[in-house]
């Protein structure tokens, strides 16, 4: 589940994206991780025998020439896969509302597991 910082098929390249970091609290065990223009952090909860995907978070943002401004969209999502609930907002750091808010559903069961997560399963999130 974690990306290698020097993989194969870039022929032994640096990724551009540091080792993962891990904490716990309050029974959480997360994994926050930097992505392309962003992060992203998976939650697990141990429970019927195995730590169980329970939320992600993601956040990017749509800046081209490697540094943000004031016209930067941040997207952030949060997928509550207990619940089945996506919500993803855009907004313009330091705006008081949001540019637009989404809600989704998308009901995954069973929940995935940490020993079948894989550093590729970001893209389904």
């Amino acid at each position: 589940m974690i990306e290698p910082q020097y993989p194969t098929e870039n022929k032994g390249k640096f990724n551009g994206y540091q080792i993962p970091d891990f904490f716990i609290e309050d029974g959480i065990l997360s994994m926050w991780s930097e992505i392309k223009s962003g992060n992203i952090t998976y939650d697990f909860k141990y429970q019927n025998g195995n730590f169980e995907l329970i939320n992600v978070k993601k956040l990017t943002n749509n800046a081209t020439k490697g540094y943000t401004d004031e016209n930067t969209v941040f997207t952030e999502m949060n997928f509550d896969l207990t619940k089945g609930i996506i919500i993803e907002t855009d907004e313009i750091s330091g705006a008081e509302k949001p540019l637009k808010s989404r809600k989704k559903t998308k009901l995954i069961r069973p929940l995935p597991r940490i020993q079948d997560f894989k550093f590729s399963d970001k893209n389904l999130y």
